[in-house]
């Protein structure tokens, strides 16, 4: 890990350590005078900044090339969550409750974050504003991206993965049941609610907002508070899963009505894609359609009845 001694050995000058896990020190960079230290470099990420000349970088990598020094990089040991969690955790006071670490735990943010690779999503029509908004990172050890996930108060909870090899697309290392993913962005207004961490992507870089995804096709009772604390309209938008017997997007979000009928009435709305599985699918706003809810049930009353 890298540490003031060892820093001190590769020359950096004045270092002090703050309470957050980060290192200031005078400028390495040689490009200014530097008497009051106004370089930071984190821990944990290897993220670096110099406030006086502006120059910064997403990892450790980045300053031991521009300093000519390798050294850094062995310094920087963590390659993988299990690794840099442990040390965490082992450094941790074992008093300290589960929120406390958790405080700690979100430093892999940002060491996520500096490895991030944005072919994939580009490929799923993300833009790359949204995915650092979000802070979608990528594990490079198991080859998979991270989504941070957040209460509606933005507490850090944990990660959701996204594996890009291997038959294994998803692991969730959180409760799914007790956030909407984006909540920490959610706003009293109109809601968009729908399947999956992709989808609130691809529905922002489309220009959508107040948009949260389920994580799955149920909807829990705290999930359903959220949203009567912070719905004003609410849109329910699955998954069109099509196959030659029914689909089964539609059929989950029927039963998500019915839960929510009560409480929003005619404020409540159907989102549907023109023949496409979901956001993912659509390159346009305008391709997305909304419908009130109970107008639908009225155009589709013989199918409604047979999904009671």
């Amino acid at each position: 890990m890298l540490t003031v001694e060892n820093l001190e050995k590769l020359g950096f000058k004045n270092l002090r350590v703050r309470q957050d896990n980060e290192i200031q020190c005078s400028c390495p960079l040689g490009t200014h005078e530097d008497k009051n230290p106004s370089f930071s470099l984190n821990l944990f990420s290897g993220k670096w900044i110099c406030f006086s000349c502006g120059r910064k970088g997403r990892n450790i990598e980045s300053l031991a090339k521009i300093l000519h020094k390798p050294e850094l990089n062995k310094y920087f040991e963590y390659t993988s969550y299990s690794d840099l969690a442990k040390s965490v955790l082992n450094r941790l006071d074992t008093h300290k409750d589960l929120s406390d670490k958790l405080i700690d735990l979100e430093y892999l943010v940002d060491y996520y974050k500096s490895y991030y690779t944005h072919e994939y999503l580009y490929t799923r029509g993300v833009s790359y504003n949204v995915a650092d908004k979000f802070n979608i990172g990528y594990d490079k050890e198991n080859s998979a991206l991270t989504f941070p996930v957040y209460t509606i108060d933005k507490k850090f909870l944990g990660f959701t993965y996204r594996y890009l090899e291997g038959n294994y697309r998803y692991k969730h290392e959180i409760n799914k049941s007790i956030t909407l993913y984006g909540a920490q962005f959610l706003q009293h207004g109109d809601i968009i609610v729908v399947e999956g961490n992709i989808d609130v992507l691809k529905a922002y870089s489309l220009g959508f907002e107040n948009v949260v995804a389920l994580t799955g096709t149920k909807m829990s009772d705290t999930q359903f508070d959220i949203l009567k604390k912070y719905g004003k309209n609410i849109v329910i938008a699955l998954d069109n899963d099509f196959n030659k017997v029914t689909n089964w997007g539609q059929i989950a979000a029927q039963r998500i009505f019915k839960k929510l009928l009560p409480i929003f009435g005619n404020r409540l709305y159907i989102g549907e894609y023109e023949n496409k599985k979901d956001f993912g699918e659509i390159n346009t706003k305008e391709e997305f359609k909304i419908t009130a809810y109970l107008n639908w049930r009225l155009k589709n009353i013989a199918w409604y009845y047979f999904l009671l």
